[in-house]
């Protein structure tokens, strides 16, 4: 890339209209990831995929294997778990409660336990 390109591209800190524009549009998008995640969590479907995901991120089971590679790349995909497990108890406390509950509901239809 020619220094020309680099220097159009270069984020320029020191102006503040440029700070400021970049860090609305910064907030706008972390707005709108928020409300696209407390849709999601606003369905039966949606509760039911993450409560899927974080079943299959180990985050409600131990990590623990003896070969520290495995071990390492369990604790990756727990580290993604406990991330959105994060975002449901910011977008909607109640959201994790109501899942888990249907979670066992699902589970218990599924042993021949169910209503």
């Amino acid at each position: 890339m020619s220094d020309e390109l680099e220097s159009r591209h270069a984020i320029d800190n020191g102006d503040e209209e440029i700070v400021a524009g970049r860090e609305e549009r910064e907030k706008r998008a972390a707005q709108k990831e928020r409300e696209d995640f407390k849709t999601l969590m606003g369905t039966y479907h949606g509760r039911a995929f993450v409560w899927r995901l974080l079943e299959k991120c180990k985050v409600y089971v131990s990590t623990f294997s003896s070969d520290p590679l495995q071990m390492s790349f369990n604790e990756g995909k727990r580290f993604i778990g406990l991330a959105v497990m994060g975002e449901v108890f910011e977008v909607s406390p109640v959201a994790y409660k109501l899942m888990q509950d249907e979670a066992e509901e699902r589970l218990r239809i599924i042993n021949g336990e169910g209503s």
